[in-house]
């Protein structure tokens, strides 16, 4: 029995050169072969031998040429980032001109939503403080008696006294409504007033404060009705329900205290500025000047020009 993996033969042979039936040997250094058979180094390229393979894309992630996918969001980002530069330069503009304007200062009073500016420990001088705390205190003190004359005008709704609907109504108005006027039209006169020594000011806040002054003595009184739980509903309401009756004295108590201290205010701001060599002058001239170069006043001597050209024409 023959072996089936021994070659017998040549001719068995699967390598073996079917032409020739002889087989391979290397060529020798005598068969013709030269180097100059071969072409030259500088000009081979893989290229030009097996062909460069064509440039493929996965999905867009490839080594290909953009899709326009991948243009719209290079454009996009480009975009973005030219409108930030411009935010950013806007911005720096912003912040030169408020270093740029002199004494500005953020907002801040009231404390829970600041709308104005508010310091005196630093913006008013030396001599005036002890004026501009006096009232900024009554300013306050004004404000806790408008919120409990409120607070005791609804407990006279609830105890069904005289014309209570209609005072408790005027009540709480004028907590919601005398609170920020009372600062900005008789409290920041006179802030301002002493802060830039304006005779002008000055009157402002003298008028302001003796509505002020008229309003505190009328609700004192308690006339049903008018928003006042004072005198009036303290008599009242003394005899019939005794913590009714102590409330509205309390609030009696307060708007009679505000117009005392009130005209002790306004006596003591009068010395003040007449001490410094302000007058009513002064203060006319002021108005006058401010008057003349507001928007409304330019636009009021714009039109008087106009209807004066006009009439000579």
């Amino acid at each position: 029995m023959s072996n089936p993996f021994t070659i017998d033969s040549e001719e068995s042979n699967p390598f073996a050169d079917q032409n020739t039936g002889s087989r391979w040997a290397p060529p020798s250094h005598n068969s013709g072969y030269s180097r100059a058979d071969e072409p030259p180094v500088s000009n081979y390229t893989p290229a030009q031998t097996y062909g460069a393979p064509p440039a493929q894309s996965y999905g867009g992630y490839g080594a290909g040429a953009p899709t326009n996918g991948q243009k719209s969001l290079a454009e996009r980002e480009a975009e973005l980032n030219r409108r930030e530069a411009m935010l950013n330069k806007r911005e720096e503009q912003v912040e030169k001109k408020e270093a740029m304007m002199e004494g500005y200062n953020p907002p801040n009073f009231p404390p829970c939503k600041p709308l104005v500016y508010h310091d005196i420990e630093k913006d008013i001088p030396e001599e005036g403080k002890w004026l501009v705390k006096r009232l900024y205190y009554a300013w306050i003190f004004s404000v806790f008696i408008y919120l409990l004359n409120a607070i005791t005008s609804f407990i006279l709704l609830t105890s069904k006294a005289e014309s209570a609907g209609g005072n408790f109504g005027a009540a709480l108005i004028m907590f919601v409504a005398i609170t920020p006027v009372s600062f900005v039209f008789w409290y920041q006169p006179l802030y301002n007033g002493v802060k830039r020594q304006r005779s002008v000011q000055f009157f402002l806040f003298q008028f302001n404060y003796f509505c002020h002054i008229g309003l505190s003595g009328m609700l004192a009184a308690g006339i049903p009705g008018w928003g006042g739980a004072g005198i009036i509903y303290c008599i009242s309401q003394i005899g019939s329900n005794v913590g009714v009756g102590v409330m509205c004295a309390l609030c009696s108590a307060g708007f009679i205290w505000n117009v005392v201290y009130g005209l002790w205010q306004v006596k003591a701001v009068r010395s003040y500025y007449q001490s410094r060599g302000m007058n009513a002058e002064e203060a006319k001239q002021q108005a006058i000047t401010g008057v003349a170069q507001s928007n409304f006043g330019r636009e009021v001597i714009k039109t008087a020009v106009k209807t004066t050209v006009a009439s000579q024409v």
